[in-house]
């Protein structure tokens, strides 16, 4: 029974799509070759509206957009790690704070660290704390 539902979904699915936008969706990888090659989004436009598909520019161009939304949102799961992910354990070498340290780093203008005295800066002289140094 299973196999005679997968056989009908095959068929289904070797046929043109019923929607405008599933006929889009199945000229994608086409359409970016074409991109890649130098031809413009109007010209594919025509082209694919010369071979059958009734569409309007701005109707191919929402389709086209839709899509492209969809990939980008499933593109992370696709076997690549998810960017806020947070790599390995403590034992690997991770640094907390790798992050704020490469950011304080390539900050522009001048940042004063603070490594001298108050009182030698401000007023010019040492704090006496009744110690003599010899």
């Amino acid at each position: 029974m299973t196999d005679h539902l997968k056989n009908a979904i095959r068929t289904m699915r070797a046929k043109t799509p019923p929607t405008k936008s599933g006929m889009v969706r199945t000229l994608i990888p086409e359409i970016e070759e074409a991109l890649a090659a130098g031809y413009r989004l109007k010209t594919i436009w025509q082209w694919v509206r010369d071979n059958g598909l009734d569409v309007t520019y701005p109707q191919f161009c929402m389709y086209l957009q839709r899509e492209k939304k969809k990939s980008s949102r499933t593109a992370p799961t696709l076997g690549r790690k998810a960017e806020t992910e947070v790599p390995g354990d403590p034992a690997d070498g991770f640094d907390p704070l790798a992050n704020l340290r490469r950011r304080q780093a390539s900050r522009p203008g001048f940042h004063y660290r603070g490594t001298e005295d108050l009182d030698i800066l401000v007023h010019g002289r040492k704090k006496d704390d009744g110690k003599q140094s010899n």
